[in-house]
């Protein structure tokens, strides 16, 4: 079940929303941006209109902000959910590849459209800490496996796990696949918590290839998941193939704004690596040298641990949600189970509070 469900956090635990301290959903704690906050009370009255069905303003600043991106190769969606949902159903696939453990809205986008979904684990092994496999490996099978037609989905940075590939690791591999007919959607919603972006990303290659499409998420950087913002690039024809069939009116006028002044406020994105930057030598120091689990060291802004088997974990869990704290379970996720835990990094003071309550929960068994 997808995390951020605060509403039900706060019935679930008698306390006011306000009062949660949601793990659960990765959204950037130092956010929204004054800008965007600004932006926003000054583009009120204009809800009295309809949207702007063309998106051409906030296009325009997706295109300052990613050079490589060009107005007629970006379409924009109510959240990444909506522009994977509108690229599966534009595309209608036979099959769809997952690389698992993946974001459930992956297989629901295919599930809709009937799509066969074909599960590739991402692991090396069957246990948690075992090395995952190389993309370039799984790629190269998936080659000899796809049919013209298919679609593969890579998510990078990873979600559960936080593991990000570098662009060399798998591109050459896209092209292929365009030559056999098979289009690569690559999800790259946190991608933006990233300061090597530049070596992680594929968007400049959507230019060339015209197989490959590249998601992109307002939400989790900039703390906007109450608006829902979320933009696609991808060869000017293909974008031209999803926009036929869908509704405009989804991005609503104050998510456009929103991201506006989001992609224009530069200094939010430097404080939010540096914040990242000490937390993550919080939780290496602090959920990395803990015996009762085992983690993936976190590459974005969330962290995956692994409990150990012979703790009671809903017991644990159970006693952080009294203290008004709800992580993510992930036995949702194919490849993972019970006692696999997803935790967001939140402000220092809210990492503080969750790994003490974790500690102080270990006590009380």
């Amino acid at each position: 079940m997808h995390g951020g469900r605060i509403y039900e956090y706060a019935e679930k635990s008698g306390r006011s929303s306000d009062h949660v301290f949601d793990f659960s959903a990765n959204i950037n704690p130092m956010g929204p941006p004054k800008s965007v906050m600004t932006a926003i009370q000054g583009a009120i009255n204009g809800i009295r209109h309809y949207p702007d069905a063309r998106h051409i303003e906030v296009i325009q600043a997706i295109c300052s902000k990613y050079p490589m991106a060009v107005a007629q190769s970006v379409f924009c969606g109510n959240g990444a959910s909506e522009v994977i949902d509108l690229t599966i159903r534009a595309l209608t696939p036979r099959r769809v590849f997952l690389f698992e453990p993946a974001f459930a809205e992956y297989q629901q986008a295919a599930e809709r459209v009937r799509a066969e979904v074909v599960h590739i684990p991402l692991f090396a092994g069957s246990s948690f800490g075992e090395s995952l496999t190389d993309l370039g490996e799984l790629l190269h099978d998936i080659v000899s496996r796809c049919r013209p037609g298919d679609v593969v989905v890579i998510n990078n940075p990873h979600n559960p796990t936080g593991m990000c590939w570098r662009r060399d690791e798998f591109i050459r591999f896209v092209a292929v696949l365009g030559e056999r007919g098979v289009t690569v959607l690559v999800d790259e919603s946190f991608m933006d918590f990233r300061p090597d972006e530049s070596e992680r990303t594929v968007m400049p290659d959507t230019e060339h290839l015209k197989n490959l499409i590249v998601v992109r998420s307002a939400t989790k950087m900039y703390a906007i998941p109450g608006l829902r913002f979320g933009f696609g690039v991808a060869h000017a024809d293909l974008v031209k193939k999803i926009e036929v069939n869908r509704d405009r009116w989804s991005v609503n006028h104050l998510a456009q704004v929103a991201a506006i002044a989001a992609y224009q406020d530069g200094q939010f994105v430097r404080a939010t690596f540096s914040w990242l930057q000490r937390e993550h030598g919080y939780v290496l120091q602090t959920w990395g040298r803990h015996a009762a689990v085992q983690i993936y060291p976190p590459s974005v802004n969330y962290f995956l641990i692994h409990v150990r088997e012979d703790l009671p974990v809903e017991s644990i869990v159970a006693q952080l949600e009294q203290e008004g704290m709800f992580v993510r379970r992930c036995g949702n996720f194919i490849g993972l189970g019970a006692f696999d835990i997803r935790i967001a990094i939140r402000s220092h003071e809210d990492n503080e509070r969750m790994w003490n309550a974790f500690n102080d929960a270990l006590r009380r068994l």
